[in-house]
């Protein structure tokens, strides 16, 4: 029997050559985002029309089966409560301020001395059940804050939830195309050539979401940074909106890697993303204040990553949450972006992408 020669194994490359294909892997999906330009205009376009032809619907009133929830600050009043209900809590009114900023309750009732209604606090982007509230309190017509102290006419718009619902809402569809990104080199034989590059499979699977990070973020910048600008909607924490919208597009990236571990195919990855997107667009207030939905509906929403998304950027634009609990929110938002990276590895089957 003549003895087999073993093959040597391929020679490590030194770190600046895992840079540079990192970059050309990323370049060359760059290029065919340019050549495929549904995605932008799924991305930039939609949420463009929904925010001109929806937002004038959205912002008027409509029939609640009962009275959205409410905390009750200042002295007890019985009245109120005999209108409205029982609040969810009594509390001071500093602390009244916080809760309608941090998204707990849309409103707040501040009562004085005399038990009658001084000022009702109201979450900024929630204007379409404003009306509804104030029809609850049976003629008191109270002066309304936002929760800045600052009138409510001011600062509520209903662009404060259609522009940053819409846009966020539509940002997740990228997830779709990031994932097909892979199952695309399976179709065209080309895989093997990637994983010819010997470079660690999670530096390749990076250079394969970069674009659409990008994408993202710049979707963000454009149609949030820009539309708040263009159409009064206030930003509190400038700092906070820009790193949340970022922490937006590694959820999208990391949806996109599970995606494409639980997808056997191309024609699949569509399928799981709209359920996902549109689920959990849904359930998170990307489309219409959650404050209008029914009780169970709330109760399951933070079980959708959108929704703390959306938490994040209202906190940071017009409710002007302080730092501490915009921060708490994209925490939450972290852990589900950490734990669908986390998830699609896990179950990533990188020889499926082989072409056979």
């Amino acid at each position: 029997m003549t003895a087999t020669t073993p093959t040597p194994a391929a020679p490590r490359l030194a770190p600046a050559s895992y840079w540079a294909l990192f970059w050309a892997v990323a370049r060359k999906e760059a290029l065919l985002n340019r050549r495929d330009p549904l995605l932008l205009v799924m991305m930039f376009a939609f949420p463009i029309v929904l925010v001109a032809f929806l937002s004038s619907s959205l912002g008027g009133a409509f029939a609640l089966g009962n009275t959205p929830e409410y905390v009750l600050g200042g002295d007890a009043g019985g009245t109120v409560t005999q209108r409205l209900g029982e609040p969810q809590a009594m509390v001071s009114l500093d602390e009244a301020r916080d809760r309608v900023a941090s998204g707990d309750v849309p409103f707040a009732v501040v009562v004085g001395p005399d038990g009658a209604v001084s000022q009702v606090i109201a979450d900024p982007t929630a204007q379409i059940i404003v009306p509804v509230f104030l029809n609850a309190l049976h003629g008191a017509n109270p002066p309304i804050k936002a929760p800045d102290g600052s009138p409510y006419g001011d600062t509520a718009s209903p662009y404060a939830q259609t522009l940053l619902g819409f846009v966020l809402y539509h940002a997740f569809f990228a997830a779709s195309h990031a994932a097909q990104a892979l199952h695309r080199e399976r179709n065209w034989g080309t895989w093997n050539r990637l994983l010819g590059l010997r470079m660690p499979k999670g530096l390749l699977l990076a250079a394969k979401l970069l674009p659409t990070l990008v994408i993202v973020l710049l979707q963000g910048l454009v149609l949030i940074g820009g539309g708040c600008l263009l159409l009064g909607v206030p930003v509190h924490h400038w700092l906070l909106l820009v790193g949340g919208y970022l922490l937006v597009g590694l959820s999208v990236a990391a949806l996109g890697t599970l995606l494409a571990a639980l997808a056997r195919n191309d024609m699949q990855v569509p399928q799981f993303n709209n359920l996902f997107v549109l689920l959990g667009g849904a359930l998170g207030g990307a489309l219409v204040p959650l404050s209008t939905m029914p009780a169970s509906v709330r109760a399951i929403a933070p079980a959708a990553p959108q929704y703390w998304a959306m938490e994040v950027l209202k906190g940071a634009t017009a409710r002007g949450a302080s730092t501490t609990s915009v921060l708490a929110d994209a925490g939450v938002l972290l852990l589900f972006t950490a734990g669908m990276f986390a998830l699609g590895l896990w179950r990533m089957r990188w020889d499926r992408f082989r072409h056979a």
